[in-house]
């Protein structure tokens, strides 16, 4: 495990159990192992700690559940497997999360604006796997139908939060997945449009060249294992190449895909090149 990380996974810990302004960078250090010297060799500060945390999160979060959804046959497994997995993460990360939103003075502008982004990201992520769904009412119905699954999402997952592992998540899954079937089936008035759950703030959602390369330059330098470094490289000659290789892209992607720090590398190349 990258040291990075395995600072950022143990501050996660103490955070959850002790709250953030509770825990000292002293107290992160001795839980990992590390000195302090190490410990900010990482991050300059614990803030940055905190941020990191949230994005390296929020990144693999995205990545995962996109991931997830996509090795599933049918439309209706991929919205089982979109919940699980939504439902599976707040029952290990919840603490943590519940504790940040208590800790106001963290949340800025830049922070909102980085949540607006992976949330646009989310919500296209549900768009598309309504038009696999239900082709015939897609039109009318999908933005409500996005309204309705988030709120969903945003009142099953705080009583999972609140009563972690009290509930069969499978036959919650199972009984969502029903109910979003019937109305997307049988509703015959819309109420929602594109305008109106769109947020028009929001930074562009485009992947480009330029920040698949910064990415991809990022983990060079975090990365030492000789084996994802030479994927990395040959995936370099991919992007700057005029014709690309899908073939070796995927091969590549396959290998890079088993290293945590590598997930949003590898959904962004996937987003840009494969699909």
């Amino acid at each position: 495990m990258l040291r990075k990380q395995l600072i950022m996974e143990a501050a996660v810990e103490l955070f959850s159990k002790k709250g953030i302004d509770a825990t000292s960078v002293q107290q992160i250090t001795e839980h990992c192992g590390i000195s302090k010297g190490a410990f900010y060799l990482s991050f300059k500060s614990k803030d940055e700690l905190i941020y990191s945390i949230i994005d390296y999160f929020t990144k693999n979060v995205t990545s995962n559940i996109e991931r997830t959804v996509n090795k599933q046959q049918t439309p209706q497994d991929k919205l089982a497997a979109y919940f699980m997995e939504i439902f599976n993460l707040l029952q290990k990360y919840g603490d943590f999360a519940t504790v940040f939103i208590k800790e106001k003075h963290l949340i800025d502008e830049s922070f909102i604006d980085k949540m607006t982004y992976y949330d646009e990201l989310n919500n296209k992520l549900l768009l598309d796997l309504f038009t696999d769904l239900y082709p015939e009412n897609v039109d009318v119905l999908q933005y409500d139908l996005l309204v309705i699954v988030k709120g969903l999402l945003a009142s099953c997952g705080d009583l999972i939060v609140k009563n972690v592992n009290q509930y069969d998540l499978e036959k919650l899954t199972e009984s969502l997945v029903e109910k979003i079937e019937i109305i997307a089936r049988y509703a015959k008035k819309s109420f929602f449009t594109k305008e109106m759950v769109t947020n028009h703030t929001s930074r562009q959602l485009e992947i480009t060249k330029d920040l698949i390369l910064e990415e991809l330059h990022q983990l060079l330098t975090l990365l030492q294992d000789d084996v994802l470094r030479d994927s990395l490289h040959i995936l370099e000659e991919q992007v700057n190449s005029e014709v690309p290789r899908k073939a070796i892209i995927i091969g590549m992607l396959a290998i890079l895909e088993e290293e945590k720090e590598c997930n949003w590398f590898c959904y962004m190349v996937s987003k840009y090149y494969l699909n």
